[in-house]
């Protein structure tokens, strides 16, 4: 039985060449301005697509109001909107 130590696994097989990537990896310090990046991107488009204030109408506060008491906003009720709001 032979004894494998480490130095003898460590070793490669004859003839098999050491394969070097040509892009270095990205570091940590990257990946962080990459994400820091997206998130303002994301932040700035979010920001710019609010509707201001309570909407247009008076129908949207007054189905923002309902949705928080639970009233009915009209006679068929959307009963699974005020559910779900």
């Amino acid at each position: 039985m032979t004894d494998l130590t480490d130095e003898t696994c460590a070793r490669q097989p004859r003839g098999a060449t050491r394969i070097s990537p040509s892009v270095p990896a990205p570091s940590r310090r990257t990946d962080g301005l990459i994400s820091a990046g997206v998130g303002a991107v994301s932040l700035a488009v979010y920001v710019r697509t609010l509707l201001p204030g309570t909407g247009y109408s008076g129908d949207t506060a007054k189905w923002q109001l309902l949705a928080a008491v639970g009233g009915v906003g009209h006679a068929t009720g959307y009963p699974l909107y005020i559910a779900v709001g």
